[in-house]
């Protein structure tokens, strides 16, 4: 899907807003344990999708995972309001946190290509 700059630079500025709200607003100390990838838009603004991770490699439990989870969407409507009052927008995106995989994806593929056996490439000079 593609998505116009509008929409690149309104996500961005609302994963900044999420990441300073997280620094300093919020009471719950189990959100400070979770760093925001990325905030996907769509294209009227009206949903953005959150991705996060968990700012520490201990926590990549997926029993923390969950309770992360719950306090994130617990909070939507708190990180909501901190985006209408720091963005002026018509209409303030809902907000849905999802966990980001893609640094564990990024992992398997990695572990998958190292083991692979690439023969040395042949040189043709060209005397044949």
């Amino acid at each position: 899907m593609k998505t116009n700059p509008r929409q690149e630079r309104v996500a961005d500025q609302i994963r900044d807003v999420l990441a300073q709200a997280m620094l300093r607003d919020v009471s719950d100390p189990r959100i400070g344990r979770v760093h925001i990838q990325a905030v996907k838009l769509t294209p009227d603004l009206s949903q953005g999708k959150v991705y996060w991770t968990c700012l520490y490699p201990e926590d990549n439990t997926p029993e923390l995972r969950l309770k992360l989870q719950r306090a994130l969407d617990k909070a939507r409507g708190f990180f909501r309001q901190q985006v209408g009052k720091e963005l002026r927008m018509r209409t303030i995106p809902e907000l849905f946190f999802q966990f980001d995989t893609s640094a564990e994806v990024g992992r398997k593929m990695e572990s998958l290509l190292a083991t692979l056996e690439i023969p040395p490439a042949e040189i043709d000079d060209g005397t044949t």
